[in-house]
C-alpha cells in the first residue's frame, strides 16, 4: 500500500468511525423505556428491573398503585402526564428512593395525599383540577426540590406556608378556569423562588388581583393575557405592569400568548421600560384596534435586550413608519423581531447603542437599511427567513457597519450575478452564514477576506473554482447538501480546521485534499457515495488481526499507562490533583496537551492515544456531559481498536451527574454509569489518600516500550 494511499485509507477510517457513532447515539438505551402514545390503560407488568427513566405520558391511565412500579428500585425519571389519573397517594412511591424527576402533569388530578415522601429535584403538578394548591407539610422535606408545577383554582397566602423556608429555582403555576379577582393579591408573597411563571385562564378576560411584585422572583413569565381596556382606559394587566416600577428584583420578564389591542401593546413597552428590568419577551400576539400616534419616552431605562416573536394584527392600514421609528430608536443592545410580517426597518435617526439585531422570518427586502450610516457599533445581524433576493444589495448594506462580525442571511432566495462589479464586505465581517438559498459556485469569488466561519449548506454549488478569494483565515467551512463531486482542496483555506461535506456526491477523496488541508481536525463526510476498494478491504482484514492481539503482545507497544479525558471546565483538578499523585509514582500519563500530534485531525489523534495506552481514564462531571469531544473520546475507548473486550476503562466521578440531566444522545454514559463500578471523588480530605491508592492499583502495569520525548505543542 502506497504511503497516498495509506493516507486515504486512514481518513476514510475515520468517517466510517464517526458515521457509526452517529449510529450508536440514536439507538435507545436499556435502561430508558418509552411506553408513550400506547392507548395503556394500566403501567404495564412487564417492565424491566434496571429502567431508570420511564416514560407513560399520553395514554389512558386512570391510577397509579405502589404495586405497579414497586420492584423499579433504580426509577430515577417517571413522566405520566397527559393521563387520567385523578386521586394520588404519594406513599406508592415509598419504595422508590432514587426517584428525582417525576411529571404528572395535564392530569384529572383534584386531590393528592402526601404521607412521607422522596426527596424529588422535579415535581409538576400543573394542568390539573386543584381548588387550592395540592402542598402538603410533606413538601417542606424536599430540600433538593429545584422545580415545583402547581394547580389551584383559589389561592391563599397560607397555602404556602409549608414550602416557604426552601429555595426553588423555579415554580409553574397554572390558574383554574374560575379563578377570580376576589383573590388575596399578596397570596404568592412567601413563595421562595428564583423563577415564576403565572398561566392564567385561556381565552378570558384578564380580572386577576394577583400582585405578582410581592414575590421574590428575579424571573417572571406571564401567559394567557387578556388585556381589555375598561371605559376609564383600566386594565389589571397594565396595572400588574405598573407595579413592577416598585420591585427592583425582577430583571426578566416574560408575556405570552397576548390578546390586546395596539395601544395597549405600545403602553406595555413604555410602562417595562421605566422598570428594573433588563430583559423582556413579549409572544404569540393577537393585536386589534387602531394605533394612536404619540411620543415615546426612552428616558431612564434598565432594558438591555428586548423580544418580540409571533405578532398577528387585524388592522391592515397601520402607520407602519410610526411603529419603525419607535422600533429603531430604541437604545438598547439587543433588539429581536421576529415572525411578524414586518416588510420593512427603518435606519434609527442617530448613532445606535445596538450591538445584536435579529429580524428572522419576517417579510424584509434586501433594500433593509440601505446607506444606513448609523449602525456603527452593530456586531451580530441575522436577516433569515426573509424576502432577501440580491447578494450585491445585502455586500453593500454592511459596508457602514463598521463592527459586524456575525451576519446571518440563511433560508433566503439569494443569488449572486458574477457580472456583478460590486463585492466590497465590511471588513470586519468574521461569520457568515448564507446556506438554503441559490448560491451557485460564483459566490466564491465575492466573499469577506476575513471570515473565520463559513456556511453555504444546501445551496447550488457542484465545485470550488480554482480563481476564488483566498480566505486565509477561514477556520470552518460547511458545504454539505450541495452536489460536489471531489473534496475542495486547502489552496484558497490555508488555515481550515472543520470541514463539514455531508450530503454531497463525493466517491474518492482525493490525494491531494489531505496533502493542502494538513490543519484539518474535524470532517464531517457521512452520506456521500465513498468506493470500497482493495486497499479499504484490506485495512478492515489489518483491523480484525489487531482485535486478537495478547496483552503480552501489546506491552511491547504501550507507550502510557492512561489516556485523560475531561472537560476543560475541570482541567484546574486534573492538572492540580490528578496528574501529580500519578505521575509522582512514574506512571506515564497521555495527555492532549501535550501529546497530540500537530498536523494530525483531532479524532486521529484520540484513537492514536487510546490504542497506545493501558488505560482510559473519563473524569466525569456535569461539565463533561457538554462537551462533544469528550464523548467521541469515551466512545473510541469503549470500541478500542487493539484490545476492545479489555477491562480498560476508569470512570472517576468528580461531581455528581444526575440521569435526568444526561443528554439523550449519551447512551453510552449512562449505560457504563449504570454497569460498572466507578471511582468517586471523596470531598472528605482525610480519603484522599485511600482513592489515590485505589487508582494507582488500577493502572499498574509493566511497559516495555520506553516512549521518547514527544513534542509537547498543542494545535
Amino acid at each position: 500500500m502506497t504511503k497516498t494511499n495509506s493516507t486515504i485509507f486512514h481518513f476514510v477510517i475515520i468517517f466510517m468511525l464517526i458515521l457509526e457513532i452517529k449510529i450508536q447515539l440514536s439507538e435507545e438505551s436499556e435502561f430508558l423505556v418509552d411506553r408513550s402514545k400506547g392507548g395503556l390503560t394500566h403501567v404495564p407488568k412487564d417492565l424491566s428491573l434496571e429502567t431508570t427513566i420511564l416514560d407513560l405520558s399520553q395514554n389512558d391511565i386512570s391510577e397509579l398503585q405502589a404495586s405497579d412500579i414497586l420492584l423499579l428500585s433504580k426509577l430515577r425519571v417517571l413522566r405520566i402526564s397527559h393521563n387520567r389519573i385523578q386521586y394520588l397517594d404519594m406513599s406508592v412511591f415509598k419504595f422508590n428512593q432514587e426517584l428525582e424527576y417525576l411529571d404528572l402533569s395535564h392530569n384529572e388530578l383534584e386531590k393528592i395525599s402526601c404521607h412521607s415522601t422522596v426527596n424529588l429535584k422535579h415535581l409538576d403538578l400543573s394542568f390539573n383540577a386543584f381548588d387550592a394548591l395540592p402542598i402538603c407539610k410533606e413538601f417542606g422535606n424536599m430540600s433538593q426540590l429545584e422545580f415545583l408545577g402547581l394547580s389551584a383554582t383559589q389561592l391563599q397566602k397560607s397555602s404556602v406556608l409549608p414550602i416557604a423556608h426552601l429555595h426553588i429555582n423555579k415554580v409553574l403555576l397554572v390558574l383554574g378556569d374560575h379563578y377570580g379577582e376576589n383573590e388575596d393579591p399578596e397570596s404568592l408573597q412567601d413563595l421562595n423562588t428564583e423563577s415564576l411563571h403565572v398561566v392564567f385562564p385561556a381565552g378570558k378576560e384578564s380580572h386577576f388581583a394577583l400582585d405578582v411584585s410581592v414575590s421574590t422572583a428575579v424571573s417572571l413569565e406571564l401567559s394567557n393575557i387578556k388585556c381589555v381596556l375598561d371605559d376609564n382606559g383600566y386594565s389589571y394587566v397594565l396595572s400588574v405592569l405598573s407595579k413592577l416600577q416598585n420591585n427592583s428584583r425582577i430583571s426578566n420578564l416574560t408575556l405570552n400568548n397576548i390578546e390586546t389591542t395596539w395601544h395597549s401593546f405600545i403602553t406595555m413597552f413604555q410602562l417595562v421600560w421605566h422598570t428594573s428590568i433588563e430583559y423582556f419577551s413579549i409572544s404569540n400576539v393577537k393585536l386589534q384596534g387602531r394605533l394612536q400616534v404619540r411620543d415615546f419616552d426612552y428616558s431612564d431605562t434598565s432594558l438591555k435586550a428586548l423580544s418580540i416573536h409571533q405578532v398577528v394584527s387585524e388592522m391592515f392600514s397601520l402607520p407602519q413608519s410610526y411603529i419603525y421609528k419607535i422600533f429603531s430608536n430604541m437604545n438598547i443592545q439587543n433588539f429581536t423581531v421576529s415572525g411578524t410580517h414586518m416588510v420593512h426597518m427603518v435606519c434609527p435617526s442617530q448613532m445606535s447603542p445596538f450591538l445584536h439585531l435579529d429580524f428572522s422570518n419576517n417579510l424584509l427586502t434586501d433594500m433593509v437599511f440601505n446607506n444606513c450610516g448609523t449602525l456603527t457599533r452593530l456586531e451580530t445581524l441575522s436577516l433569515q427567513m426573509n424576502q432577501l433576493k440580491k447578494l450585491a444589495n445585502i455586500v453593500h448594506m454592511t459596508k457602514e457597519m463598521k463592527s459586524l462580525q456575525q451576519l446571518d442571511i440563511s433560508q433566503n432566495s439569494l443569488s449572486y450575478d458574477e457580472n456583478e462589479e460590486y463585492c466590497s464586505w465590511t471588513i470586519s465581517l468574521l461569520s457568515l452564514n448564507m446556506s438554503s438559498n441559490i448560491l451557485t459556485d460564483s459566490v466564491f469569488r465575492c466573499l469577506p477576506p476575513r471570515l473565520r466561519v463559513l456556511d453555504l449548506h444546501s445551496n447550488r454549488k457542484t465545485s470550488i473554482p480554482e480563481n476564488v478569494i483566498r480566505l486565509e483565515a477561514l477556520q470552518e467551512l460547511n458545504l454539505a447538501s450541495n452536489s460536489l463531486a471531489h473534496l475542495p482542496g486547502c489552496d484558497s483555506f490555508s488555515s481550515l480546521s472543520v470541514l463539514i461535506i455531508d450530503f454531497n456526491s463525493i466517491s474518492n477523496p482525493s490525494a491531494h485534499f489531505f496533502q493542502s488541508c494538513q490543519k484539518i481536525r474535524s470532517i464531517n463526510a457521512g452520506n456521500n457515495p465513498f468506493q470500497c476498494t482493495c486497499d479499504l478491504f484490506q485495512g478492515t482484514q489489518t483491523r480484525h488481526r489487531a482485535r486478537n492481539t495478547s496483552l503480552h503482545e501489546l506491552q511491547r507497544t504501550l507507550q502510557f499507562h492512561a489516556f485523560i479525558s475531561y472537560s476543560e471546565h475541570d482541567s484546574a483538578w486534573v492538572k492540580n490533583e490528578l496528574l501529580p499523585n500519578l505521575e509522582k509514582e512514574d506512571i506515564r500519563i497521555c495527555l492532549h496537551e501535550r501529546n497530540f500530534v500537530p498536523g494530525k485531525s483531532i479524532v486521529e489523534n484520540i484513537i492514536n492515544c487510546i490504542e497506545k495506552s493501558y488505560k482510559s481514564i473519563f473524569v466525569l462531571s456535569p461539565n463533561f456531559v457538554q462537551s462533544e469531544w469528550c464523548h467521541y473520546e469515551l466512545y473510541f475507548a469503549h470500541h478500542n481498536l487493539f484490545h476492545e473486550g479489555s477491562n480498560n476503562l476508569i470512570l472517576i466521578l468528580l461531581e455528581s451527574i444526575p440521569m435526568y440531566s444526561i443528554p439523550s444522545s449519551y447512551h453510552k454514559l449512562k449505560t457504563l454509569m449504570a454497569q460498572r463500578t466507578y471511582l468517586e471523588w471523596p470531598k472528605e480530605k482525610s480519603k484522599h489518600g485511600l482513592f489515590w491508592a485505589n487508582l494507582r492499583a488500577s493502572i499498574r502495569i509493566k511497559l516495555m516500550y520506553q516512549a521518547k520525548e514527544t513534542d509537547h505543542t498543542y494545535i
